[in-house]
């Protein structure tokens, strides 16, 4: 009997348990009514971007004598070098730095050439020349490194690449011939040599003012104002040595003296490509040469015996002028020279 009563309360239980548990899972209280307050937003990274610097190379290339290079690009035409042009040994190499680093300021520019230190730069200009004198024919290679003033940014670069060749051969003006002091009349050859007039002051020779009247301008005719010619502009030209006494007595507007082969050299506007030079004596022609390159040299030298190549003893002038591809020439440079008698 005991038994089953236990049974009894035990199914009482277990039917009360659903009842219990449908009571829990009634609905919700409700929130009270009002505006929502949003929850507070996560605080933001504190973290800073720094600008790493970018940097561009613009390499610009000149020839010993300081023009610009210049390479032939076909139909007749030149064209200033341009990134992929060789470089001839000699000639010098201007590379124009730029960085871009931000906010920030750049601080200094470290160069390097074929992995070798070549200068530090801490302040503008960022440019330096390379003298390619010293450098060996092939590729070189050119590295910038750029550092900002922003402690934690790193160090920006930019490379070049130029390739060097053998140096352009020098075309030498040869000295004039025999018969550039001799007049051709009828197909007979007759010397032109008339004596200087001299005077007793001081014993100094005394040339004739003619004889520094400039020779008939090459190429084509220059216009004129109020008789003053216009000369196209890039077509200026002067007379240099590499000697120099006779750079001295050029720069003095002095009277060089030739006892022995004597070497000039021009330089020329941006505009030239070719030269043209004539000897005066006495207010006469007595040489002129063919259109010549800006870099040919002119070699004046005495003439050492009737067989020889070279000028007779006495005073001449000679005169250069620079033109471009349309014959347009501009004004001359003169220099006074002394030929030395036969030894």
């Amino acid at each position: 009997m005991r038994t089953g009563r236990n049974r009894a309360r035990r199914a009482i239980l277990w039917c009360a348990l659903p009842a219990l548990a449908l009571v829990g899972a009634g609905p919700a209280a409700a929130a009270p009514e009002g505006p929502e307050t949003p929850a507070p937003a996560a605080p933001a990274a504190t973290t800073e971007r720094t600008y790493i610097p970018s940097v561009t190379i613009t390499p610009e290339v000149f020839t010993p004598q300081g023009e610009p290079r210049m390479y032939p690009v076909g139909g007749g035409r030149e064209s200033v070098w341009q990134p992929g042009m060789p470089v001839y040994v000699g000639d010098r190499i201007v590379l124009r730095m730029f960085a871009s680093t931000g906010d920030a300021r750049l601080a200094e520019m470290r160069v390097r050439l074929d992995n070798e230190p070549l200068r530090t730069l801490t302040q503008a200009p960022w440019s330096i020349e390379i003298d390619t004198s010293n450098l060996s024919p092939g590729y070189h290679f050119v590295e910038v490194f750029a550092v900002s003033s922003d402690p934690s940014a790193d160090m920006g670069s930019g490379t070049t690449i130029f390739y060097v060749r053998e140096p352009e051969p020098v075309r030498e003006a040869a000295a004039p011939e025999p018969r550039t002091e001799t007049t051709v009349t009828t197909g007979a050859v007759q010397e032109m040599m008339t004596e200087e007039p001299t005077t007793a002051v001081a014993g100094v020779r005394q040339t004739p003012e003619e004889a520094f009247q400039p020779p008939a301008h090459p190429g084509r005719e220059i216009p004129m104002r109020d008789g003053i010619p216009l000369y196209q502009a890039g077509l200026d030209i002067s007379l240099h040595s590499a000697d120099p006494a006779v750079e001295q007595m050029l720069a003095q507007d002095g009277v060089v003296q030739v006892t022995k082969p004597t070497l000039f050299r021009v330089t020329v506007g941006n505009n030239a490509r070719r030269i043209i030079y004539a000897l005066m004596r006495n207010g006469q022609e007595i040489y002129r040469s063919d259109p010549l390159p800006t870099n040919a040299l002119i070699r004046l030298q005495p003439k050492t015996d009737a067989d020889s190549v070279g000028l007779q003893p006495g005073e001449v002038s000679l005169w250069v002028w620079a033109g471009n591809e349309e014959e347009l020439y501009g004004a001359p440079d003169m220099a006074r020279v002394e030929i030395a008698p036969q030894q």
